[in-house]
This record gives C-alpha cells, sequence and structure tokens, in this order.
C-alpha cells in the first residue's frame, strides 16, 4: 500500500493535532508575554520570531 502518512491520518488525530499545536501557541505566548511584564526583555525578539512564524488562528 502507498501513500504519505498524511494521506492515512485520521481527521480525529489532525484535530487533536491543532489542539496540541494551539495549546503550545497559547503557553508559548503567555510565558513570553509574562516574562516582558515582569521586565525580562531577553526573550523579546524570541516572542517576535515565535509569533510570526505561526499562521493567523
Amino acid at each position: 500500500m502507498t501513500g504519505s502518512a498524511d494521506a492515512l491520518a485520521t481527521p480525529a488525530l489532525v484535530t487533536r493535532e491543532q489542539k496540541l499545536i494551539k495549546e503550545i501557541d497559547k503557553a508559548m505566548k503567555n510565558r513570553c508575554s509574562s516574562l516582558r511584564k515582569l521586565g525580562d526583555t531577553r526573550f523579546e525578539e524570541g516572542l517576535h520570531d515565535w509569533l510570526a512564524s505561526r499562521p493567523n488562528s
């Protein structure tokens, strides 16, 4: 049987993956925002890079 893993993915699996990605995005944004509010600017560039790399949701 030939086919890519993407072609074999079930809708439920895709939904779980999308939920996981969304939760990780939320956690990263919250953590970077918290650090910024505490005055730690070391991760400012990382926050910009993270937000720029993610698709709009």
